[in-house]
């Protein structure tokens, strides 16, 4: 493996680090280093257009590098941002939004939009995973090191809140071998194990409801943050009747909504989240909540946005986004806003693309940083139809 000298020029998505070989090729290196530092490395793997190089040492550290608090960070590449404060991380990857929207959207679309951004933190920054995956092993946790299939043992991850790290071994004597979902409730602590009956408690106080979800089935890691999240959507929301809720989950945004539109519908192909969602409902009392257990792309949304009058859409997709399936929603007269969820800010910005053509304008951004000490945020776009 031929080794290498690199100054980090910028982060691109993904969180690695952009740099240049003597020769002017390209070099991706790998997420935990920071634009300004003097890394060595070794190049492993080469592509036509550029290199891919793993770093082994930092010569030139950022002036905010500092230690990392976990001892198994270099080995298992799960927090690799937590060498550095927050508050630098926020910088970085607000930085790193306005790159990928100016690069796929261009430069009128990075004008209007560079000064609307709300950033909202998260507060904790460590132990704010209340669900998370690990790998079990002799009836014990672990984490598969970076670029390798060999496992270590996990005897603590900061990552993961404390209920969940405290029974994380007790757990896993339960589990049999392989990647196993693992989850805890911020309401009364309780740990579980996807293959549990039991449901994981998840409190939404502002709007009096408490969801019950099976560990399998998925929810927002970070509760707290959540919170956060939800009082967005429904604030861009405020005064529309009727809504539908795309890629629905356990209803996280549509039970809040229920309590201050008229009806809202959601859509969810997991059979599983469904079941708990239409009992969530069942349980507060909600009745003007319709759940469409499908895939969104096969709903026929245009029909439905006519048939029921739906003024405004929620989009949560998967990190693969709504592809193609869903570009005809963008032609339709009776939608008036859009509020787009999204976890990989590429493959959203290739789907809006359409949505920005057909006359849509983005009137409002927020980053949630969802994932603190990763690379990874939770990014929300408020779509509204250009009149005239």
């Amino acid at each position: 493996m031929d080794k290498v000298r690199l100054t980090i020029e910028k982060l691109i998505w993904r969180g690695r680090g952009l740099a240049h070989l003597p020769s002017g090729q390209v070099a991706l290196v790998e997420p935990g280093v920071y634009p300004g530092e003097e890394i060595e490395g070794f190049i492993h793997k080469a592509k036509r257009d550029y290199v891919e190089v793993s770093w082994t040492d930092v010569i030139k550290p950022h002036d905010s590098r500092r230690p990392h608090p976990c001892l198994h960070s270099r080995g298992c590449g799960g927090c690799r941002f937590g060498t550095i404060p927050q508050s630098v991380q926020l910088c970085l990857k607000k930085e790193l939004l306005l790159n990928e929207i100016k690069r796929a959207l261009g430069d009128e679309t990075i004008e209007q939009v560079k000064e609307k951004i709300e950033i909202f933190p998260s507060r904790p920054g460590w132990r704010y995973r209340w669900r998370g995956q690990v790998v079990v092993y002799k009836r014990k946790p672990h984490f598969r090191q970076i670029r390798s299939h060999q496992l270590i043992p996990l005897d603590d991850c900061l990552l993961f809140s404390r209920p969940l790290s405290k029974s994380l071994k007790q757990i896993c004597q339960r589990l049999p071998e392989g990647k196993q979902t693992v989850a805890a409730s911020p309401f009364d602590h309780l740990a579980l194990s996807e293959h549990s009956t039991q449901s994981i408690r998840l409190p939404l106080e502002d709007y009096g409801l408490m969801l019950d979800v099976p560990p399998k089935v998925f929810f927002q890691a970070n509760w707290s943050l959540n919170l956060s999240l939800i009082r967005y959507v429904c604030k861009h929301l405020m005064g529309l009747r009727i809504i539908a809720d795309l890629y629905a989950g356990v209803g996280n945004f549509s039970l809040p909504l229920s309590r201050q539109a008229d009806r809202v519908m959601a859509i969810e192909s997991d059979s599983e989240a469904i079941i708990a969602a239409r009992e969530n409902a069942e349980t507060a009392g909600l009745n003007n909540v319709e759940f469409i257990n499908c895939d969104v792309v096969r709903a026929d949304l245009p029909r439905l946005l006519v048939q029921y009058g739906i003024q405004a859409l929620v989009f949560d997709p998967p990190r693969i986004g709504i592809g193609k399936g869903l570009n005809l929603v963008a032609e339709q007269p009776v939608l008036e806003r859009i509020v787009w969820i999204s976890c990989d800010i590429v493959n959203t910005c290739r789907d809006i693309r359409p949505f920005i053509k057909a006359g849509w304008i983005i009137k409002e951004m927020a980053l949630f940083d969802m994932f603190p000490q990763t690379w990874h945020i939770e990014v929300v776009f408020v779509l509204e139809k250009e009149r005239g």
